[in-house]
């Protein structure tokens, strides 16, 4: 809108200075007309304050004759409007002619005051544009930060507070990714709860203790009367450490016993994260098949079946 408003200024501003061109260029055209008719006669030996009246008769002009020292000889335009003056050629006197009025509002009077309103107006609506972008920008970040509280609330277990089995695909899933592309490898452990019926205290108590035992970087999750702990960045030998030190921990807090089970990914292999979940599940069904309190490791590589029993 001030843009427009601006424009229309801007047009109205042109078109009266084109009006007041034309009549300056009229006035000073009929200047040179009035100094030469009185050149003429005065070198014709007639006094010029007789043809001055018949000049503004004639022409429909008004005009003041002076001489060189300002004196007026004749005509009636008024001193203090805005005129144009020419020499008479011959003499030491000059014709000054009335610059006709232009037609319009005569916004050219107010040029600087138009010129600052429209900046301010112009800025006005920069800041505006500005609180509108920085409002938005805010609203999206909160919007996503409550997107990804939510995602988080989804994908937590309510007993553990752990991740999910849909968490805990999505990392794998991930993971996978960055080892095909940049051959990072990692592992699992798969912790099940020893005893033919694990309460869900007897879950949770284990739970804690894994999240307890893990690094960092490592994320854990709860599958039922599973925990399953991902360790990024490590190989299996470290993934077999971490397990037994927690199967240790887990046999000395007086908790029960866990039967353990770890699998890794091997970079660049092709496999899905069920593959690697599932890998590290059966090594633990194979501890518990033993007798449990145990940690089982597979062999690495999608390809590979047979795995290393690490009895306690």
């Amino acid at each position: 809108m001030s843009i427009l408003a601006g424009g229309a200024w801007f047009g109205m501003l042109a078109a009266e200075r084109d009006a007041e061109s034309t009549a300056t260029a009229g006035s000073r055209r009929a200047a040179a007309a009035a100094a030469v008719a009185i050149s003429q006669a005065v070198s014709t030996g007639n006094r010029p304050e007789a043809l001055i009246p018949l000049l503004e008769a004639t022409g429909d002009t008004k005009v003041l004759v002076r001489d060189r020292d300002g004196t007026i000889l004749g005509g009636s335009a008024s001193p203090s409007k805005q005129s144009v003056t020419v020499l008479v050629p011959g003499t030491d006197w000059s014709v000054a002619v009335a610059v006709p009025r232009a037609q319009g509002l005569g916004l050219h009077r107010f040029v600087n005051v138009f010129a600052g309103i429209s900046v301010l107006v112009l800025a006005s609506a920069l800041f505006a544009m500005y609180l509108l972008v920085r409002d938005r920008h805010r609203a999206a970040i909160a919007l996503a930060d409550a997107n990804r509280r939510f995602r988080d609330l989804v994908a937590a277990d309510e007993l553990t507070g752990l991740g999910n089995q849909a968490r805990l695909v999505d990392d794998v899933t991930g993971l996978l990714s960055r080892g095909t592309r940049y051959g990072n490898g990692f592992a699992l452990i798969a912790f099940d709860v020893d005893g033919p019926m694990a309460s869900e205290e007897s879950v949770r108590a284990v739970a804690h203790v894994v999240q307890e035992q893990a690094r960092g970087a490592d994320r854990c999750y709860r599958l039922g009367a599973r925990v399953v702990s991902l360790l990024p960045e490590q190989g299996v030998g470290g993934a077999a450490i971490a397990a037994e030190r927690i199967r240790s921990a887990v046999a000395d807090s007086g908790l029960g016993t866990v039967s353990a089970g770890v699998g890794a990914y091997v970079p660049w292999e092709d496999e899905f994260a069920e593959d690697v979940i599932g890998r590290a599940g059966l090594m633990a069904r194979q501890s518990a098949l033993d007798g449990g309190d145990r940690v089982t490791v597979a062999e690495t590589g999608s390809h590979q079946h047979g795995f290393t029993d690490m009895g306690s």
